[in-house]
């Protein structure tokens, strides 16, 4: 949820379902998320990709994130 956060982006809606199971965060985290050490954004069927794009351009610049194909 962070890490979304951090890129001006809400988590997917259903990230709620299974927060719970993940449970609190209280020291370094296993989960890594991104593409070597940079935001991966994949476009999903009813994704607002051109907003999305703005989000994460105005967090880490044009060159700071990755698009899969």
């Amino acid at each position: 949820m962070a890490f979304a956060a951090g890129l001006g982006l809400d988590p997917h809606p259903d990230f709620e379902q299974v927060r719970e199971q993940l449970g609190e965060l209280t020291g370094p985290c296993a989960i890594t998320f991104g593409q070597q050490g940079r935001p991966l954004y994949v476009a999903g069927p009813y994704d607002d990709s051109i907003a999305i794009m703005r989000a994460i351009k105005a967090a880490v610049g044009s060159e700071g994130f990755a698009v899969a194909a």
